[in-house]
């Protein structure tokens, strides 16, 4: 998936390569890896490159926590929250805190 940042300043530049830099250094299986990052020769445009994911994960999510068994459906519960918590804690290994966890980036 490309995503474009267009009419972009030098700050939005910077904190966009700075990101791409700090993310491409991240290595944990639920962290999505950017493959590039590039930008128009005037830096007005920036372009993060990253894989094409199928499905919705929000929607999986939400199936496998509104399963009619009380059981199977707390434990769905609890391997995501440990999974999110896993990640978390691992940014913070790195010396990082995630800003922005929401259901839409898990």
């Amino acid at each position: 998936a490309l995503k474009e940042f267009g009419n972009s300043s030098k700050e939005i530049y910077d904190k966009y390569l700075k990101e791409y830099e700090t993310l491409t250094k991240l290595k944990h299986e639920h962290i999505v890896q950017y493959l590039s990052f590039f930008s128009s020769s005037d830096k007005k445009s920036i372009y993060l490159l990253m894989p094409i994911f199928t499905g919705d994960g929000l929607k999986a999510v939400d199936k496998l926590c509104n399963i009619s068994d009380n059981t199977t459906r707390n434990i769905n519960i609890l391997i995501i929250l440990i999974s999110i918590g896993r990640v978390i804690g691992y940014l913070h290994s790195q010396d990082m805190v995630h800003r922005d966890v929401k259901p839409r980036n898990i």
